[in-house]
């Protein structure tokens, strides 16, 4: 099995990186530039942080930004700007979304060697009587999972696209349109090939307690859709309209029941089928199915100051599931990485977390069993040869798991918050420490 110490050495997101929404100015300091009805809110955000993977690479971090969030009658926005810059003891490693860094090594041009880049999440929204019109550069989380949504899922790369959403009494719609990177972005893209997403969300909710949903994804290579955007269409169907070869879709049903304390939510999707009758069958590669179990429980104090989570989540995902017929074309990906589940396909995952949470504090536990195929149908560019189309095997020669114990706490201070994160591997352990103005 390949090790994971590639990936996990990047670290992970930044604390609170991304989307502030509100008309008042939460714990931590800045400024309203604005008035009465139309606020204007101004924060500098600075972090310093150091992490370590084993051997693999000791890094130095700092980042410098600015968040700004705002209201304008029926318009709403918020911007999240940061440039960083990192040492890394392996020049080569990536930077902790994956994106394209800047590499500057000590010589004429400059005074060190350091790695930096520039990075933004931002979204503007308008409400009105017909729905919520908007643009945003985020990731979005479909569905009721915690961790392993399928179609879209708060762990892929960032990427930007225009939305609509809209209520129905019990019914919500929302709909997206979005473009995606096959390489990169800049100097750090390689062909002027485009991979556009359209994806439409349906929710029902009968009852207070019970969700039920729909997701629909289609990604488009080199074409685009005008029928697409519209969110009433069935991408399914259209899908048949457009160039097969050059078109990637996906459908997937979901639910969620809360009882007492306790959220289950289960999420199933169909990348590809044969024919519906022989889809969990394996004789044919394009059977291609994903599913999602977990479980939430959450008991508040009596006072509500505090409260205990704890959730349990499994995820399978079958080989050749967000892959295409031909390389870097209509993967359901952006920038090397699924819009969908992180772990890709021929993938399986058992996570159990405790967490307790405070206003001003969390301490966290977890622990992943977690399954990776290494046989063609593993990785997102891998297509199929004569010897795959005559069936696929769910992690063939994977037997054993890899166990990932996790350790994470945060404490915030009145200007500052501060961030641990620990995980352990059989290769190695990675260790964040983190320090931050207030969030």
């Amino acid at each position: 099995m390949l090790g994971l110490r590639a990936t996990q050495a990047q670290g992970k997101v930044p604390l609170a990186f991304g989307l502030v929404r509100g008309d008042s100015l939460p714990p931590g300091g800045g400024w309203n530039l604005g008035a009465g009805q139309f606020p204007l809110w101004i924060r500098p955000v600075a972090a310093l942080e150091g992490r370590s993977a084993g051997d693999t690479d000791l890094v130095a971090s700092s980042e410098a930004g600015i968040r700004a969030w705002g209201r304008m009658g029926s318009l709403w926005f918020s911007t999240d700007a940061r440039i960083f810059v990192e040492d890394h003891s392996d020049a080569q490693v990536q930077s902790w979304d994956g994106e394209s860094v800047d590499r500057s090594e000590q010589g004429d041009l400059s005074n060190a060697t350091f790695t930096s880049w520039a990075r933004y999440r931002s979204s503007m929204e308008w409400t009105s009587p017909v729905g919520a019109l908007g643009f945003r550069k985020e990731s979005p989380h479909w569905g009721p999972g915690v961790r392993g949504n399928l179609v879209l899922n708060q762990n892929s790369i960032p990427f930007p696209h225009a939305y609509w959403q809209g209520q129905f009494g019990s019914v919500s719609i929302e709909a997206l349109w979005g473009s995606l990177s096959i390489d990169g972005e800049g100097t750090y893209r390689r062909t002027h090939d485009t991979r556009s997403l359209y994806a439409h969300r349906y929710e029902w909710r009968p009852r207070p307690d019970l969700a039920l949903g729909v997701s629909e994804a289609l990604v488009l290579y080199n074409q685009e859709s005008i029928a697409s955007v519209v969110p009433f269409v069935p991408l399914f169907i259209e899908k048949g309209g457009t160039v097969e070869r050059e078109n990637n879709g996906s459908i997937a049903f979901d639910l969620a029941w809360r009882k007492a304390q306790c959220l289950f939510h289960a999420e199933f999707l169909i990348d590809d089928m044969q024919e519906p009758t022989s889809l969990f069958s394996d004789r044919y590669w394009g059977n291609r199915w994903a599913s999602n179990l977990g479980a939430v429980w959450s008991h508040p104090s009596i006072d509500g100051a505090s409260w205990m989570v704890a959730s349990m989540e499994w995820t399978r995902i079958e080989p050749w599931v967000y892959t295409h017929f031909a390389s870097r074309t209509a993967q359901a990906s952006h920038m090397g990485r699924p819009l969908g589940n992180p772990d890709g396909p021929n993938s399986q995952s058992i996570r159990v977390q405790v967490e307790r949470r405070k206003p001003d504090n969390g301490v966290s536990l977890a622990a992943r069993a977690y399954w990776k195929g290494i046989d063609p149908g593993s990785a997102l560019e891998d297509t199929v040869g004569a010897q795959s189309r005559r069936g696929k095997e769910f992690l063939a020669g994977v037997e054993a798991p890899v166990w990932i114990p996790e350790l994470e706490a945060w404490k915030r201070f009145r200007f500052m918050t501060l961030h641990g994160f620990a995980m352990w591997e059989r290769d190695g352990a990675t260790v964040r420490l983190r320090i931050q103005t207030a969030i």
